[in-house]
């Protein structure tokens, strides 16, 4: 049995005929899937929730769409973003396998950004007003709920002070850590994993230019702190990206050879020498 597949201009439960596919979640897989314990009083609840895939470059939902459904990722990577004043995109996060997708619509009744897949995605779709009749029959379910809802919270308002406290150094290194960490969250390796989402879109989640993306990635690589295949990365030494924080801040990236000669980049053993090409980053 297939789930529904989307079409490629339009968010996928704008389909009716999307809607007849045959995967669907019990409110159990849900729970399992936001990694919440299933409360008592829903353990007989046989509520069903239709998946629908989305191929790379397609929409899940655009801005300023009607609040309809949440959405769950059940596999796949995506994108959020949304439009400054001078129609400039910002990058607000990177969902992922176990992410709730579409919370900023409540507050307004439709949503303020837009989500892209950037690979190809299944996506679990949670009527808004099944989400509320399943918190008014199980308080557990609702606070659950609240917790995610503050989770997510918590981590844009991290994001939020990493772009104006840290170095660009320590941004890409705690990007890199944060990755690792969301990985092993979902049970894979925490030091090798494929980075989806390009350059550009790093650069612009971080805060800083495209360039200062590579050059970063180039440096960590040659310093031994990583390794770096087209889009594998593999992190050698967490401790250092860690430690990075200690550098001072700046706007973009501090000059190469400052960065070199800091206490943290002296402290490594240089792998080759300066005159050597440094490897591309591989990132589209």
């Amino acid at each position: 049995m297939q789930p529904a597949t989307a079409h490629l201009n339009r968010p996928a439960f704008q389909h009716p005929v999307n809607r007849s596919g045959e995967l669907w979640s019990s409110i159990h897989e849900l729970c399992d899937l936001l990694r919440i314990c299933v409360p008592q009083d829903l353990r007989d609840d046989h509520s069903r929730f239709q998946h629908v895939r989305f191929k790379a470059g397609q929409t899940v939902h655009l801005n300023n769409d009607a609040l309809s459904d949440l959405f769950l990722v059940n596999c796949g990577f995506l994108k959020s973003s949304m439009t400054d004043d001078l129609d400039k995109e910002l990058v607000l996060s990177f969902p992922m396998k176990g992410d709730l997708i579409g919370i900023d619509s409540i507050h307004r009744q439709h949503h303020q950004s837009q989500t892209v897949a950037l690979s190809d995605c299944d996506i679990i779709l949670i009527p808004y007003s099944s989400l509320q009749d399943l918190c008014k029959k199980s308080e557990q379910f609702g606070h659950a709920i609240l917790q995610i809802m503050s989770r997510e919270l918590v981590r844009e308002r991290y994001m939020l002070g990493v772009q104006r406290s840290l170095s660009a150094e320590a941004k890409v290194g705690r990007f890199l850590c944060m990755m690792g960490e969301r990985y092993a969250q979902l049970g894979y390796s925490a030091r090798r994993f494929n980075l989806r989402m390009s350059r550009n879109e790093i650069a612009n989640y971080l805060g800083v230019a495209i360039e200062t993306v590579s050059r970063i990635l180039s440096v960590f690589h040659r310093l031994g702190v990583i390794t770096v295949n087209q889009r594998e990365i593999v992190i050698i030494d967490a401790d250092f990206l860690s430690d990075l924080v200690k550098l001072p801040s700046s706007r973009d990236c501090i000059p190469k050879q400052a960065v070199l000669k800091s206490p943290l980049m002296s402290s490594r053993k240089m792998p080759f020498s300066m005159h050597q090409p440094q490897p591309e980053l591989m990132l589209s």
